[in-house]
């Protein structure tokens, strides 16, 4: 029997789901000034791209052009209701659907297809072979996307993945922080440099010690890995801390119906139980920028939310493992009128201190094995209090 790496496995299976793609019977596409955009990946990665749509819509290159979006149908909550302005059409797939359900997959590359794109981008950097191999099936007279790294596919992969484009965004050696790149990319398509960038979500006011704010903290616990989240044991600590020292008069977890277990075990592990209010699960993504902005802090695990908290111009907390360390945390100070506050485990904390930030990168930007459970709950609140007094 012989036995291929998991890898080959991978591209196997995608290469077998593409030979049944439908493609379209159309050979010479006429110049139809539209664009498609491909970010299938999830709500924090969303967050990082999404201004630079407003960037690219009034660009001199394509104001234009119509500009569809393809996305998460995670995403579908935020792209309505803060960024539909800037595009003509948004199609959201379930990700894995269109990776794996043929059905589903010749139903979005229909649509796509009758549309006769004259450019169409892969806006990830960490390329998926099942997206790479999708955009392949769609009509288009070019395909731009980033050169990447090799997270999610390895070098002989990208080799002929790489192929299905017609230019690719040069990758440097260094770890860069997400909205950069982004920015690279969007500098990239419309061949300009754009100077001034602009991060977060419009009509929130930045937070300054005259700001009216709401008397609660926001937990937001969950992750998208369980190494990433900490204990519902320190949560629940911090939150007896917070309240027993008034920084607030209530503590609101939120988060996805899936984090509903998390929330009632941080409750039922609190003294102050009955001031902690669960509302996993039952609030839009499109409220928490608001929920957020008026908070005194918010304080979650890294995750999509810590984004959300941190383009809502939010005091936010950030508890985390150092996985990704430099790309997507923590966020440049230049991007936000408040630096964000991140803990991590001792280890990286040392290298942080005594290393130069880019060596730090280098050891630890790519995975991180630390265990969230070494952050002392002390630490977090301490830094929280002595926030809160310098502000009142």
């Amino acid at each position: 029997m012989i036995l291929f790496p998991k890898s080959w496995k991978i591209f196997f299976k995608a290469i077998l789901t593409s030979f049944l793609d439908v493609s379209s019977t159309k050979k010479n596409l006429k110049p139809s000034k539209r664009l498609l955009i491909v970010k299938v990946d999830g709500i924090g990665d969303y967050v990082l791209f999404r201004n630079c749509l407003k960037a690219l819509s009034e660009s001199d290159r394509f104001n234009q052009f119509d500009i569809d979006l393809i996305t998460n149908s995670l995403n579908k909550d935020l792209t309505t209701q803060f960024d539909s302005k800037y595009l003509n059409n948004t199609f959201f797939v379930p990700r894995e659907k269109i990776h794996l359900n043929q059905k589903v997959r010749n139903e979005y590359l229909n649509l796509l297809n009758d549309r006769d794109y004259d450019l169409v981008i892969n806006w990830t950097f960490s390329r998926v072979v099942f997206d790479d191999l999708f955009i392949r099936s769609i009509n288009a007279k070019n395909k731009i996307s980033f050169e990447g790294d090799d997270n999610n596919q390895s070098k002989w992969m990208k080799s002929i993945t790489n192929s299905f484009y017609c230019r690719l965004l040069p990758t440097d050696t260094l770890i860069k922080f997400e909205f950069e790149r982004n920015w690279q990319m969007l500098e990239f398509i419309v061949e300009d440099k754009i100077g001034l960038k602009t991060f977060g979500f419009d009509n929130l006011p930045f937070k300054t010690t005259e700001t009216n704010r709401a008397p609660y903290v926001v937990f937001a616990p969950g992750a998208s890995s369980e190494d990433r989240v900490w204990s519902s044991s320190n949560y629940s600590k911090l939150a007896d801390l917070i309240l027993e020292n008034n920084l607030c008069q209530n503590i609101i977890i939120c988060g996805s119906k899936g984090d509903g277990n998390l929330a009632k075990a941080i409750i039922n592990g609190a003294k102050n139980c009955k001031k902690i209010m669960d509302i996993t699960g039952t609030l839009k993504l499109s409220k928490l920028p608001e929920l957020f902005n008026k908070s005194v802090a918010v304080i979650s695990s890294e995750s999509g939310l810590t984004h959300i908290a941190a383009a809502s111009r939010s005091f936010y907390y950030c508890i985390s493992n150092g996985n990704h360390l430099g790309r997507f945390h923590p966020y440049p100070e230049e991007l936000i009128c408040l630096k964000g506050s991140y803990f991590y485990p001792p280890q990286i904390e040392k290298d942080i201190q005594f290393l130069n930030f880019k060596d730090v990168t280098k050891r630890h930007g790519r995975k991180s094995t630390f265990d969230t459970s070494e952050i002392p709950v002390e630490k977090v609140f301490q830094k929280l209090e002595k926030d809160q007094n310098r502000l009142d």
